[in-house]
């Protein structure tokens, strides 16, 4: 990944500047969702379209990618069930493509240059009860670099070479320290969008949409907005829960 993105002319430093994650170059393939859109769309990575595609079709990615989605079904496995659901829905009622297929995650982000450590920050953007998976990838000391800092937690992990976090991280507030000089890191991530959770749950529509076609289902939706979290939270498994499967 760091050649692919050598190779494409990408230095540390993101070419329109600093983004609400970090000053690094971030790509994203895969299927999303807001902005206005009336349905689920295909993410355009525009000139890094190529490197994108062969990054996804190499094996090293396909092994990582099923990685973290095994790591997801073990961990939270009835949260695994809602991004199936909503992948598998998506998937039958519109022709998009598959990062990788048998993988619940509609997207990927690709963090280039070297010097990949995040401002603090939460992805809004994703659903607020879901996760994203994380692996980190490169030469450094993760003592020293980049470690991941868990705010409303107050947690600083060492997050090293090849390890993978699952992270609630449109409600967990999360950065990195500094990539330490002469160290080289980046990252690979898969998520779902928010928005194409609300698509579905409104019957493959947006709200508005909804609201013109089913008054009254849309009345009776609104009306359970004030306590649908509480079904949400109880996807989350305890420790002791998982355990007993073991």
């Amino acid at each position: 990944m760091q050649k692919e993105g050598e190779n494409a002319g990408l230095s540390s430093k993101a070419m329109d500047g600093p983004h609400k994650r970090g000053a690094f170059p971030a790509y994203n393939r895969g299927v999303t969702m807001g902005m206005g859109n009336a349905h689920p769309v295909v993410l355009n990575p525009r000139s890094m379209t190529q490197v994108l595609n062969r990054l996804v079709g190499h094996s090293a990615f396909q092994r990582m990618a099923r990685y973290q989605n095994a790591a997801f079904g073990l961990w939270a496995p009835r949260v695994y069930a809602e991004y199936e659901k909503v992948y598998n829905t998506i998937h039958s009622n519109l022709e998009l493509p598959e990062n990788f297929p048998g993988v619940v995650f509609t997207a990927a982000a690709f963090n280039f240059g070297g010097d990949v450590w995040t401002f603090k920050h939460r992805d809004s953007l994703n659903w607020a009860f879901g996760w994203c998976a994380i692996t980190v990838l490169g030469d450094f000391y993760a003592t020293r670099s980049a470690q991941i800092i868990l705010w409303e937690l107050k947690l600083v992990v060492d997050f090293p070479h090849a390890a993978t976090i699952l992270l609630p991280s449109a409600v967990i507030t999360h950065s990195n320290t500094p990539v330490a000089y002469g160290d080289v890191r980046i990252s690979f991530t898969q998520y779902t969008a928010g928005a194409i959770f609300r698509w579905v749950e409104n019957g493959c529509r947006t709200e508005e949409v909804f609201e013109k076609e089913d008054p009254e289902g849309h009345t009776k939706m609104q009306g359970g907005k004030s306590t649908a979290y509480i079904r949400c939270l109880e996807n989350f498994s305890t420790v002791d829960e998982l355990l007993a499967k073991v």
